[in-house]
């Protein structure tokens, strides 16, 4: 009893799922929901607790959970805009998984340090011809970069416990997923704009294009070439939706430490109680790893809920007492 391993291996194909459809407009209503959609997902879930030490006054046990799956929409109605399949919460096409995320495909900034795309017609130079709404065939010149949901998790867990010593350390790993990073760039700034340091990099001189992919801070004059600073608009939105703004969701987390210990036994007795224990734990204390495009943001963030607060750290110390 040394060893437990248990390993579950799914398929699941899910059907009449609800989806947007498209109608002609019966009811007051052109889009509506229905249940048109298809899906399947094939996984896996491995887990082993192993006690590896197993002495008198020395313990040791360790946890390992792992699972992955693969995810495809089989079949869906619903032909989605570009910007429902851009946007950070990503969209849903057939042949990949819910929730999918792509990008315009970022070619580099021009002579002027603007950015330029690959859009339908196949141009390569083009600034200012994105169309967010367009909803024909956009999979075939929007880039698949993955869906915002994980399909890679692990955990690890270890117990040391000497006499009355306790130790605890758990990680947990996370990925497979992609970050949409905040949209941050515009053609035009004020006062109060608080810009990220990815701005010291960004285009200043004829040049820099070789060397960053920022762009630059378009003056007036630069504006009054391209029409006016509502067209340069949509290409800066661009860019915040093109690959040059995406992340690896990647991450391994130290997620909890406690350490305890028990008061000796004599004294519990002389003291009337069963459990005298003093305990000091720390919650998400490091965050080991995660993708440098990032610059501090959470890549676990999304997945706690849009109206939660950011993963913070919490450390606690804990008498527990019982008669």
């Amino acid at each position: 009893n040394r060893i437990q391993f248990t390993t579950d291996i799914y398929s699941r194909k899910a059907f009449d799922l609800v989806d947007f459809v498209i109608t002609s407009g019966i009811g007051g209503q052109r889009i509506k929901q229905g249940n048109n959609a298809n899906m399947e997902t094939k996984g896996l879930e491995v887990a082993f607790t192993t006690k590896n030490i197993n002495n008198k006054d020395f313990k040791w046990s360790t946890t390992l959970n792992f699972s992955i799956y693969n995810q495809e929409i089989t079949k869906l109605e619903n032909k989605p805009t570009a910007f429902d399949l851009i946007e950070g919460n990503g969209g849903n096409a057939i042949g990949h998984p819910r929730n999918s995320l792509y990008s315009y495909q970022f070619t580099g900034l021009n002579n002027q340090g603007l950015p330029t795309f690959i859009m339908p017609n196949g141009e390569t130079d083009l600034i200012t011809g994105a169309n967010f709404q367009d909803n024909d065939n956009v999979t075939d010149y929007l880039k698949y970069e993955g869906s915002i949901e994980p399909n890679k998790s692990v955990g690890l867990a270890n117990t040391f416990t000497y006499k009355n010593w306790s130790l605890y350390v758990f990680i947990v790993g996370s990925g497979g997923n992609k970050v949409r990073l905040n949209p941050v760039y515009s053609s035009q700034y004020d006062d109060l704009t608080v810009f990220t340091k990815d701005f010291t990099n960004r285009w200043i001189n004829p040049g820099d294009e070789n060397f960053t992919n920022i762009p630059v801070i378009a003056d007036k004059r630069l504006a009054e070439n391209y029409g006016g600073i509502s067209q340069l608009e949509t290409a800066y939105n661009t860019y915040n939706y093109s690959d040059a703004r995406i992340a690896d969701g990647d991450f391994v987390r130290l997620k909890n430490i406690s350490l305890s210990w028990e008061f000796p036994t004599d004294l519990k007795k002389k003291l009337g109680l069963n459990t005298f224990t003093l305990r000091g734990s720390a919650v998400n204390p490091w965050l080991i790893y995660s993708d440098e495009k990032l610059n501090g943001q959470d890549p676990e963030f999304r997945n706690t809920g849009g109206a939660a607060f950011p993963v913070t750290s919490k450390y606690t110390f804990a008498i527990t007492i019982s008669l």
